[in-house]
């Protein structure tokens, strides 16, 4: 059962809509009354035949809207909007008790575009991958190393995609044997419609010989079968018999050529013409018919093709497999070494060599850990005094936007104003040249002040520069153990109004 629910209108109410014709209008003997100024006496009509919705617009004047169409004749469906003038109303299916509930539709959009389905079936459905899908993933690798994890996967990859490539190309391979079927019944009942020809034309049609279509490979049946009665002219061991096969009856009825499928055969019927005395022309005298049997696609063609597939799919699987896992195993693999290194104090931070997110975060943390290491071995060993680790401390100290070089103009630390004054982030820049400062005047101001402060490590160079419309003084000190540089300590400070 259908009914319409009235959203937007002066009266708000719901119409059940009966089997048949349902009138819609202003005037008050209509099944569906609306009493609206721009809604005709007789505005339009559905009509309800074995659950289908029809809408038909009764030359109404002001039109009749479906979905903000405007429509003459539609078929209507569950749920659609229907707009008479300012009146709205919403088609909707009586569910029974045992159908489950669709999902609700937003608030009507009054210009016409379609109704969106609510965010909240995308968030359970997001829940559900969240809460019970993945849990149940991460499970896996908890049981069995990352390798057996990403191989299953890959397997799973590969037969899915076998089985939904079979499907279509089977029956590609059943459509195309069956052409050839066809094409190859008609080139041999050609050729067996030529021979009775000549045997008609000499007055010999009892001579008419069939052996060599009924060797064909396939062929499961060839003759030469009468015009006028249908009885069989050959081959002579049946000759005046009839045949009991349904396709030679529908062939009699077709003066062209007629091809078509004979139960698990093709059959193909070639008229053989000859000319008639009595009439002055050609005329049909008999039809030449041959059975070729379709060689279905069988059990083993269909094995076959299913290995060939999931052989191809298999070697992408690997290859994919093996690339994953070599990408994941080499970050893995760089990180324990750089780690390694660090621990033997030959390295001062690990550095990322790909750009996942994640393992950033990873590697910040590890960063962060070895330099609190560095600092607790430093207060314990003075020997173990390392520039590098001490620079990176002083940037944690200085409140002011701070940036330290070494004496390759290669940034080591940067402190967190620096981070907001510039929008860079420490494991972006660390370890590079300043070159990869996306604010060229401040590049070129440093690198001035570090030629400056590596020629003069016992002054203090400083500079001024306007920075987003503020002006900024910036001081540079290179700090020296008596007899080389190890450092350059770069602070930017906003200057005092006068």
């Amino acid at each position: 059962m259908w009914k319409l629910r009235v959203l937007k209108g002066a009266d708000i109410k719901e119409y059940s809509l009966k089997e048949g014709v349902n009138s819609i209008g202003r005037s008050t003997d209509n099944d569906v009354v609306i009493l609206s100024n721009g809604v005709s006496k007789k505005h339009a009509q559905i009509i309800v035949r074995e659950g289908v919705c029809s809408i038909t617009d009764l030359n109404s004047s002001n039109g009749t809207f479906v979905n903000g169409a405007r429509v003459q004749d539609r078929i209507l469906k569950n749920s659609d909007r229907i707009a008479f003038h300012t009146t709205v109303v919403e088609l909707e299916k009586i569910k029974s008790a045992t159908q489950t509930s669709i999902p609700q539709f937003n608030q009507f959009n009054p210009l016409g575009q379609a109704p969106q389905f609510s965010q909240q079936n995308t968030n359970a459905a997001h829940a559900y991958l969240e809460n019970v899908v993945l849990p149940g993933i991460y499970k896996l690798n908890q049981l069995y190393p990352l390798k057996s994890v990403l191989l299953i996967f890959v397997l799973a990859f590969a037969v899915v995609l076998t089985v939904l490539s079979t499907i279509p190309m089977s029956s590609m391979m059943k459509d195309g044997v069956e052409k050839e079927a066809q094409r190859r019944a008609l080139t041999i009942a050609r050729q067996l419609a030529a021979a009775g020809e000549q045997a008609y034309r000499q007055g010999a049609e009892n001579t008419v010989r069939t052996d060599f279509a009924e060797t064909e490979d396939g062929v499961t049946a060839a003759m030469v079968v009468s015009k006028e009665d249908g009885h069989i002219i050959a081959p002579l061991l049946r000759a005046q018999s009839y045949s009991n096969e349904e396709f030679v009856a529908r062939a009699r009825k077709h003066d062209e050529i007629f091809v078509d499928k004979a139960g698990s055969s093709i059959g193909a019927s070639y008229p053989i013409r000859v000319f008639s005395t009595e009439t002055g022309q050609q005329s049909i005298a008999a039809y030449a018919v041959v059975l070729y049997k379709i060689n279905s696609v069988n059990l083993a063609h269909s094995v076959g093709l299913f290995a060939r597939i999931l052989i191809i799919a298999l070697l992408v699987g690997w290859l994919v497999y093996f690339l994953i896992y070599k990408i994941v195993s080499k970050n893995v693999e760089s990180i324990t070494t750089q780690l390694d290194s660090a621990l033997r104090g030959e390295k001062l931070i690990i550095e990322p060599e790909y750009d996942f997110e994640q393992m950033h975060s990873l590697i910040t943390n590890i960063n962060s850990a070895l330099s609190r290491m560095g600092q607790k071995n430093q207060s314990v060993q003075i020997e173990q005094y390392d520039p590098l680790i001490e620079a990176m401390n002083l940037t944690r100290i200085i409140q002011e936007p701070a940036i330290i070089l070494d004496k390759e103009k290669r940034i080591i630390s940067v402190n967190t104003a620096f981070e907001d004054l510039t929008g860079m982030r420490l494991i972006t820049i660390q370890n590079q040249s300043l070159d990869i400062l996306q604010d060229q005047a401040l590049k070129l101001n440093l690198e001035d002040l570090w030629l400056r402060s590596m020629s003069q490590p016992s002054q203090i160079s400083s500079s001024q520069l306007d920075i987003s419309g503020t002006e900024y003084e910036i001081d540079a000190q290179s700090v020296t153990n008596g007899e080389r540089v190890n450092y350059t300590v770069i602070v930017i400070k906003r200057r005092m109004a006068a």
